[in-house]
């Protein structure tokens, strides 16, 4: 019997998630249109392409563009290492958080699902990605505590931020000038 692949667990306080089978994964497949108007098959792609340009490697950005999915769109930008400054290090999680706006705003279904996460703290089980994972695997019990986490999980962070801006305004009362003043219902 094949193995059963884990892509996302939640319970009331946190949801972790790891692979493309995620909706909250970068790899996850679904179009993404550029501010430039440039289509992408997932945000990973997008990702990568920014990449390419903000080290000016234009040659390696014709093959993320021609990539099919982020792991190859990935495996292309592999040698940019090298490459990048520390500046790509201190841009790149703004870069991210833009192309997960847009990523979230452009599909309904996947906005939905991020919403539908209520407050739950929002984890990249991602046991090889100490900067944008928890770099712990989705089957270790440490995710429960962020104190135990080997990475940063910079991009559960951005999955919360983009859900607090997705989320309706909470219903006011126009009588009301202030919450303060306002008798709670």
């Amino acid at each position: 019997m094949p193995e059963r692949i884990i892509t996302d667990v939640q319970d009331n306080k946190r949801m972790l998630f790891f692979n493309k089978d995620s909706a909250f994964s970068n790899f996850y497949p679904c179009t993404i249109i550029a501010f430039d108007g440039e289509r992408f098959n997932c945000a990973e792609q997008y990702y990568q392409a920014q990449k390419c340009k903000f080290a000016g490697d234009y040659h390696t950005l014709q093959f993320v563009k021609q990539a099919t999915n982020g792991r190859e769109a990935k495996a292309a930008t592999k040698h940019l290492r090298r490459q990048l400054t520390s500046e790509w290090d201190y841009t790149k999680a703004n870069v991210l958080y833009d192309i997960v706006f847009l990523k979230f705003t452009q599909n309904a279904d996947l906005s939905q699902r991020l919403i539908n996460t209520d407050d739950c703290f929002m984890v990249e089980a991602n046991p090889s990605d100490l900067y944008f994972g928890s770099g712990l695997a989705i089957e270790d019990s440490r995710n429960n505590d962020p104190t135990f986490y080997r990475g940063q999980n910079v991009m559960g962070q951005i999955l919360e931020q983009v859900r607090d801006r997705l989320r309706p305004p909470l219903p006011t009362n126009p009588l009301c000038r202030s919450v303060l003043l306002c008798p709670s219902s």
